[in-house]
Parts: C-alpha cells; sequence; structure tokens
C-alpha cells in the first residue's frame, strides 16, 4: 500500500522514541514538511486543541474549547474562573503528557482577554500566550 505526504515524511525522517512528535504544517526550505518534537509538540497540540471550536471536529465532537463565547462577558472574577474551567477541561482530558499551568489576563483596550499557558517536559520549559479577542470571532460561527 503506498503511502503519500505526511505518512511518507514520518516514515522517512526519524523520531526519537518515547518522546511526543508531530509536524507542523510548514514547508522547511529543504522542501520537507517541519518535524516538532518533545515540549514544541506538545505547546502545538495544546495551542490546537485552545482553537478548534469544541463540536466541529468531525470525528470527536468533545475535541476542541468554548473559549470565544467569553469575549463578550463580563469583566469579572466569575468569569475568569469560568474560563479557567474551560482550560481545564479542554486541556488536560486531551493532553496529559506534561505539566501545564496557565493565567488569563482581560485586556484592557478591548473585548477578549489573553490566555499565558506555561508548560514543563522532562526538564524542559515552555510558554504559549493565545489572544481571544473579536478579531477571532470572525472567524469562528
Amino acid at each position: 500500500m503506498a503511502t503519500g505526504g505526511i505518512e511518507k515524511f514520518l516514515n522517512r525522517v526519524p523520531a526519537k522514541k518515547n518522546i511526543p512528535n508531530g509536524v507542523r504544517p510548514k514547508i522547511t526550505q529543504s522542501g520537507d514538511f517541519q518535524r516538532t518534537e518533545g515540549i514544541d509538540e506538545i505547546i502545538k497540540s495544546i495551542s490546537n486543541i485552545l482553537m478548534i471550536a469544541r463540536g466541529t471536529y468531525l470525528f470527536d465532537s468533545k475535541l476542541g474549547s468554548n473559549l470565544y463565547k467569553y469575549v463578550f462577558e463580563p469583566v469579572d472574577i466569575t468569569t475568569k474562573i469560568e474560563i479557567e474551567q474551560e482550560l481545564s477541561q479542554s486541556i488536560f482530558e486531551y493532553e496529559n503528557r506534561a505539566e501545564i499551568n496557565f493565567d488569563v489576563l482581560f485586556f484592557r483596550n478591548k473585548k477578549g482577554f489573553r490566555i499565558n499557558i506555561y508548560v514543563k517536559y522532562r526538564g524542559e520549559k515552555g510558554k504559549v500566550s493565545i489572544d481571544i479577542d473579536e478579531t477571532l470571532m470572525r472567524t469562528v460561527g
């Protein structure tokens, strides 16, 4: 059976055993896909989970988050707690390979918030920040 595209790349490019790995949808200068490993793969996974609207992925209706629903909610402790619960539910169901912490910061000059996600995996530390604001609303729904 012939394999193509990503499968062919994954079979050809070696990966380290017992380390999360995947492919970034970006072509390198050599013309190949870009492989991600370790903490980079975990951070990519978390970002993907949070940016998919829950219920839109055909093969797993629980995958994703409903963070976009909080963009126009009041900037108060209740909303912050609800966002944190949404983050916990979204991330920890699908990504349990690393120690993950996060904080939520509301914007002062526009509707929305920033999520800072801190990841620790096998002695490595990483951080990703994701903005959820009214510009995201143009792409959801």
